[in-house]
């Protein structure tokens, strides 16, 4: 790396020069390393650690140093002691929780400059749906948000992207269970069953992932979405889940859909 570093350096300046052929002064350049994968990072920080020591050439001796920022040896506790738009991004690529990240985004709107962290919400979009930037939507990082919902509907468009498997795997379990209902009591209706239940087992485990607090919870948010036989219902409380900030946002937002006798309780 420190003699990528070195190479890069030459060819950023001999560019300069090209360009600029009046220039007297070459600017310099401060080099830094950002390593975001998940190996330990070893590679020397200094060229002169990869050459032989043969003769000291002193002051003619050339040398390159570079700054290593290594995300992976920051960690958790220490990111969130000083939350920034760098912790940020350091905390979506070491330590990928992606609803830790989208409040940190929606929250850091209000403290920061939204067109940067609009374009850290893009970045996370791109990797939440991706894993990767593709060249073909490098352009979207060019793009500034208007407001904080917009940036929020992004983010939620990324996480619904990300929970569709979670929702197919749920439907198959549920399809598999109608067929088998359906041959005492007639296949359409299995099915239909079949989709019930796959649409609250899948809001059962959205709801365990989006608010953790709600494991020792469970068997009542069972009886609640045991209690909803509409398959549209079910769809729209998926949407408040994604969308609601707290718990308590998302029980009040339940009621409405329960029984009068349990949502009055």
């Amino acid at each position: 790396m420190a003699l990528r570093v070195g190479q890069y350096l030459l060819s950023a300046k001999s560019d300069l020069q090209r360009l600029h052929k009046n220039t007297t002064f070459l600017p310099q350049i401060f080099p830094i390393v950002l390593y975001n994968g998940k190996e330990r990072w070893t590679a020397p920080a200094r060229l002169s650690e990869l050459e032989e020591n043969v003769v000291d050439l002193g002051e003619y001796g050339v040398e390159v140093h570079y700054l290593p920022i290594i995300e992976n040896s920051y960690s958790l506790e220490h990111l969130l002691k000083d939350v920034n738009l760098v912790s940020t991004l350091f905390m979506a690529e070491a330590h990928y929780d992606r609803h830790r990240l989208v409040q940190q985004l929606l929250s850091l709107y209000n403290e920061n400059d939204p067109a940067a962290v609009s374009a850290l919400g893009n970045w996370f979009r791109q990797m939440t749906l991706h894993k990767r930037i593709p060249a073909e939507d490098y352009e979207l990082l060019k793009r500034e948000y208007r407001s904080k919902e917009e940036l929020q509907a992004m983010i939620v468009e990324a996480i619904l992207k990300e929970e569709e498997k979670i929702l197919k795997e749920g439907m198959q379990i549920g399809e598999t269970r109608g067929v088998q209902i359906g041959e005492a009591r007639g296949v359409q209706i299995g099915e239909a069953r079949g989709k019930l239940v796959a649409q609250r087992q899948t809001l059962l485990r959205l709801l365990t992932k989006r608010f953790p607090e709600t494991l020792e919870q469970i068997e009542q948010f069972t009886a609640y979405f045991d209690q909803i036989a509409n398959f549209d219902d079910l769809v729209q409380l998926i949407d408040y889940l994604l969308l609601a900030p707290t718990l308590g946002a998302f029980e009040e937002q339940l009621q409405p859909f329960l029984p009068t006798s349990e949502a009055t309780q």
